[in-house]
């Protein structure tokens, strides 16, 4: 398995992070934010989806 299969299948989610910053980028980048304040929203969102999945998996 690649490296890049790993990283993608690391917490079982549908969506990688790669994903998420590209989507983060696409409705961000209409109102002007700046790349830190982009990448930084899509950080944040990739790892509230971290902790659902995990929650899930606690259950």
């Amino acid at each position: 398995m690649k490296k890049r299969e790993k990283m993608e299948n690391l917490f079982g989610l549908e969506m990688t992070y790669e994903k998420v910053l590209a989507l983060t980028k696409e409705r961000m980048g209409i109102f002007g934010y700046h790349p830190h304040e982009i990448k930084a929203a899509a950080y944040k969102w990739y790892m509230e989806l971290v902790e659902e999945k995990l929650e899930k998996e606690k259950k």
